[in-house]
């Protein structure tokens, strides 16, 4: 069997003391912040205030996108999966950002190419892909040329993701933890 290439991101499925997977926390969004943030994708500190901004590989990560909330231009008010690069918001008002922050969360994501059993308890970076705007969802891969047993690496595979669709090979997908998490380890400024 073949994997489907499909990725969408980290998707939330579960806790590692399980329960629910959604603990979320609020942050911000500069208005007018010129890159696309979409559901699913890994964001980072930007060092003012709670102020959030896409991840590269490597960061040092805050969490992953939920959502944003913001007043346009207008007075309306917009509910987005996700944020639309470059949008203007009403003087005055500040783009919510919904992040799910919680270091023991547990994400599904696919690998951007083979992934082997042997590969558990390995750590990996994040790999960028483009998102999709008609759904709002992430097109960012845990980068399979990064896996490691080395530390410093975002993620942590915890194992394959069970659904009879998907084994191990290319484009698996697995379940992690964020182990470059700006919450949990060693605390360092931003």
């Amino acid at each position: 069997m073949s994997n489907v290439n499909r990725a969408v991101g980290l998707l939330p499925v579960g806790h590692l003391s399980g329960g629910t997977p959604q603990r979320m926390s609020e942050y911000t969004i500069a208005g007018g912040y010129g890159t696309d943030i979409f559901y699913g994708d890994p964001v980072k500190a930007t060092g003012t205030g709670k102020n959030i901004a896409l991840a590269a590989a490597g960061d040092r990560l805050t969490g992953v996108f939920a959502g944003c909330q913001y007043i346009d231009t207008s007075g309306a008010i917009q509910y987005r999966a996700f944020w639309p690069a470059s949008t203007q918001v009403q003087s005055g008002t500040q783009v919510k950002a919904f992040v799910i922050d919680d270091p023991s969360t547990v994400f599904e994501i696919q690998a951007s190419g083979d992934l082997a059993e042997g590969d558990i308890r390995a750590a990996a970076n994040i790999l960028a892909g483009d998102g999709n705007a008609a759904t709002g969802n992430s097109g960012v891969q845990l980068d399979s040329d990064s896996v490691s047993t080395g530390t410093g690496k975002q993620l942590k595979i915890l194992g394959l993701a069970e659904r009879a669709d998907n084994d191990y090979g290319v484009n698996a997908n697995v379940r992690v933890v964020i182990s470059l998490h700006e919450l949990a380890g060693p605390a360092t400024a931003v």
